[in-house]
């Protein structure tokens, strides 16, 4: 992902790279979205959100707290 061109940082790279914020590049978005049906788009993103909020993924880090 990182040398393919899709991903560009966000802000200054951090020393730590899982501190360093990352966004997709312009375009690459909508051309992924466009490969999947709304039902897909909509159960992906409730995945994410359950797997994000059994992880204790608060404001961009990782909390040690679940």
């Amino acid at each position: 992902m990182f040398d393919s061109g899709l991903l560009r940082i966000v802000g200054e790279p951090a020393a730590d790279p899982e501190e360093t914020c990352y966004a997709v590049n312009d375009g690459v978005a909508e051309v992924l979205q466009g490969t999947l049906r709304r039902s897909e788009a909509v159960r992906i993103g409730e995945e994410v959100k359950a797997f994000v909020e059994a992880n204790g993924f608060v404001a961009g880090r990782w909390s040690a707290e679940k």
